[in-house]
């Protein structure tokens, strides 16, 4: 990370290398720049409500777990 090698150009080429669809996945990940609510994530979220689903994702930093 302090190389500055890992952007979205490298992102990209491993996408392109797994076969993924760059364009779902950039539609499921949403703009990573904007201050807004992602609609795909917001949708998974309302379905976990109704069926009374909860899943916590741990967020990693530093090789640290904070766990949600």
């Amino acid at each position: 990370m302090k190389e500055k090698k890992y952007n979205k150009e490298c992102a990209d080429g491993v996408i392109k290398s797994l076969g993924l669809d760059a364009k779902r996945i950039e539609k499921c990940m949403g703009d990573p720049d904007a201050d807004m609510e992602n609609p795909v994530l917001k949708e998974e979220q309302d379905a976990q409500l109704i069926s009374e689903i909860r899943f916590h994702f741990p967020l990693f930093i530093g090789h640290c777990s904070l766990a949600s």
